[in-house]
């Protein structure tokens, strides 16, 4: 197939993940909402599937990336909900018929397949292990050695060419005489019924080996009939399938689809070879331009923070940098100080009614315990991540100026430029935190 079946094959498939998303609720019971629960789950099969075939087939290396992460995080939805499910059913086997009904599919294509992206980026490990265990179990004296024989010599490859060459004689000459035999003994009579062991054993053909042969040649031929009729039969009420014969067409979907792997390596080779050239151009041109707007901007928030306050921030790290956190921070001291005096009016009233919640806390704990209430899913927000880089970036982009797929330039600096700037963001945290310590 071409690329733009395979660009309109993933634009349906985000449109069925929108409505699945959008058919998501909020925790769920599992017993009373399972048909709900069975019903994403099947769906999510379905769009699992179609995603691991674009993944194996699609060779602009952007659009992979994307779709790989699409497909990790449906793929770990599904288990959260084979998990609710099992929950559900007290039973490792999902009775999925309803549903499959309602969705008009079949149970084939409710089966959940292995994606081919894992086994093709893993094939050198595979194949290296493969040859690894042959060789162990070879020394182990577990597998036949396949002992090399020596070439032949002339005189060797001369004796086998005359030793076959007079049995092929000998085997003609034997079937002549044998031919001429058979006509002697056609030409004799067929003695009579009554005649003596003697005699039948040097007439003919006997009738008794005759009518043998008879019935033996007949029965093998009704047994062969029946089993071809009884075969027709279970071929045409669908209990076994059609014999597979590989046709031109499906030879050459075969080669395409080998070719679209080549392909893809190719481009992600170029992919690669391209951004490891943006990231050093961006490094050697813009990291000094970068890191020094990222400490002015950081500068005079500081400077605003103490003029307004008139205190020194805290400036304490953590797993984000700690200038983005700082820049989504609103507010300032003063509004801090309105929030504690109503913690402290609230604390009060917690104090009162911490006696009554130590009683009743043992009944919410077996009432927790007994609960059906869904997991909280940790891929959903993946999922809706990705559906939104997907429609603000991919969904009505202009691709007709490139037809053979390439990877896109601007994508990549604006990754790159966000990655550098994160990377700085902690160069610049570390200045800040040295200078705030000199004013202090």
């Amino acid at each position: 197939m071409s690329h733009k079946t395979y660009d309109a094959e993933w634009q349906k498939i985000q449109q069925l993940l929108a409505e699945t998303l959008q058919s998501e609720a909020v925790q769920v019971d599992r017993r009373e909402q399972r048909q709900l629960l069975t019903t994403l789950y099947i769906r999510y099969i379905l769009i699992a599937n179609k995603f691991s075939e674009c993944v194996d087939q699609m060779v602009q290396p952007q659009k992979r990336l994307l779709i790989r992460k699409l497909l990790e995080a449906t793929l770990g939805r599904i288990l959260e909900l084979k998990y609710d499910l099992v929950e559900a059913d007290l039973n490792e086997w999902t009775h999925c018929g309803d549903v499959l009904e309602i969705l008009n599919i079949t149970p084939i294509q409710s089966e959940l397949k292995v994606p081919a992206c894992y086994r093709n980026d893993r094939k050198k490990e595979l194949e290296y292990n493969k040859n690894l265990i042959e060789s162990v179990l070879g020394k182990l004296g577990f597998l036949d050695k396949l002992e090399k024989k020596p070439p032949l010599t002339e005189q060797q490859a001369i004796l086998i060419i005359q030793v076959h060459e007079r049995a092929r004689q000998g085997r003609l000459r034997a079937q002549f005489m044998r031919e001429i035999r058979n006509m002697k003994e056609k030409t004799k009579p067929v003695l009579a019924e009554g005649a003596s062991e003697e005699d039948e054993q040097r007439g003919g053909i006997s009738l008794q080996a005759a009518l043998r042969i008879q019935k033996i040649w007949r029965g093998y031929v009704a047994r062969r009939a029946t089993r071809r009729r009884k075969l027709q039969e279970m071929l045409l009420i669908g209990m076994i399938p059609p014999p597979k014969s590989q046709n031109g067409v499906s030879l050459m979907d075969l080669e395409t689809k080998d070719y679209r792997r080549q392909l893809q390596e190719e481009r992600q080779l170029i992919y690669e070879n391209d951004v490891k050239n943006c990231r050093d151009n961006l490094e050697k041109n813009q990291r000094g331009v970068v890191l020094e707007q990222l400490s002015d901007q950081v500068r005079g928030w500081l400077y605003e923070y103490k003029t307004q306050t008139g205190k020194i921030p805290e400036y304490t790290g953590s797993e984000r940098a700690a200038s983005r956190l700082l820049f989504s921070r609103q507010g300032t001291d003063s509004e801090l100080s309105k929030s504690t005096q109503i913690s402290s009016k609230d604390s009060k009233t917690k104090k009162d009614k911490s006696a009554k919640q130590k009683e009743t806390k043992t009944d919410v704990d077996e009432s927790e315990e007994v609960s059906t209430k869904a997991m909280v899913s940790t891929f959903l927000p993946e999922l809706n991540a990705r559906k939104e880089e997907y429609d603000e970036i991919w969904k009505n982009k202009d691709e007709s100026h490139n037809p053979r797929q390439f990877h896109y330039m601007d994508i990549i600096e604006h990754e790159q430029m966000t990655d550098m700037e994160n990377g700085l963001r902690k160069v610049v945290d570390e200045m800040m935190k040295g200078e705030l310590l000199l004013l202090q």
